[in-house]
C-alpha cells in the first residue's frame, strides 16, 4: 500500500498554482549513463553504471549497478524507475553474492510532483518506508564548479533490517541524478556522504 501524505502549511491570500517539482526529471536515468563519487571515509570510489532496464507493465525499470573502481569489485544493484507518471521508485536491490529482493508493490521514493514537506509513505515486504522531500537545496560536487540545486529526499524504514542499500539521504540535480547521497546499510555503507566525481551520458541505449 502507498500513501502519500501532504505537510503543507496554510497561508492566506490568492492561490499561485504551484504545484510543485516534477521529481522524475531529478532521476534521470535515459539514455547510457554512469556516475562515480568519492568518500572522504573510505580507500576506494564507488562506481554506478546503468546496466539494463526491462519493462514492468507501463514502467521501464532500470537496474543500476553500484561497485568498487579500480580494482573493480561488484558490490550490489538497485532497481529504480523514474517517469512522469508514477514518479520515482525503488522496485528491487541485490547485494553481491546474495538473492534480489524484489518489491511489490515497489518502493514510492516521489510522486511525480511534490513540494517540500511532503511524505510518500509504502508498505511492502513486511516491512514500511517513508520518504521526505525535505527541501530544495544546494547540492556542490566534485565535477562541476558551479552549486547544483537539488531536491532532497530521506529515504527510512522503522523495520530493523540491515542491507538495505538505499536507506539514507539524497540530492538529486535536474538531469543527472544523485549529486550526493548517504548510504546508512548495505555493502557501500559510510559515515560520510558519496560526492559526485564525475558523470558520463549518451542518448543511446
Amino acid at each position: 500500500m502507498i500513501l502519500s501524505l501532504a505537510l503543507l502549511t496554510a497561508c492566506e491570500g490568492p492561490k499561485t498554482g504551484y504545484v510543485g517539482h516534477s521529481t522524475h526529471e531529478y532521476m534521470a536515468l535515459d539514455g547510457s549513463r554512469s556516475w562515480r563519487y568519492v568518500n572522504d571515509t573510505t580507500d576506494y570510489q564507488l562506481n554506478v553504471e546503468k546496466l539494463d532496464s526491462q519493462t514492468v507493465g507501463d514502467t521501464e525499470v532500470v537496474t543500476l549497478e553500484y561497485a568498487e573502481f579500480d580494482p573493480y569489485l561488484l558490490l550490489g544493484s538497485i532497481q529504480w524507475s523514474s517517469d512522469s507518471s508514477d514518479g520515482i521508485m525503488i522496485h528491487g536491490f541485490s547485494i553481491e553474492g546474495q538473492d534480489t529482493v524484489t518489491f511489490d508493490p515497489p518502493i514510492l521514493v516521489a510522486d511525480y510532483q511534490m513540494v517540500p514537506g511532503e511524505i510518500s509513505t509504502t508498505e511492502t515486504g513486511d516491512s514500511t518506508f517513508t520518504s521526505t522531500f525535505d527541501a530544495v537545496e544546494t547540492c556542490p560536487n566534485e565535477w562541476v564548479d558551479d552549486d547544483w540545486e537539488c531536491l532532497k529526499f530521506t529515504i527510512a524504514t522503522e523495520s530493523g533490517v540491515s542491507t538495505y542499500p538505499f536507506i539514507g539521504t539524497w540530492w538529486l540535480a535536474n538531469a543527472w541524478g544523485p549529486s550526493r547521497f548517504t548510504a546508512e546499510n548495505g555493502p557501500f555503507s559510510a559515515s560520510s556522504e558519496w560526492i559526485l566525481s564525475q558523470a558520463q551520458w549518451s542518448g543511446g541505449e
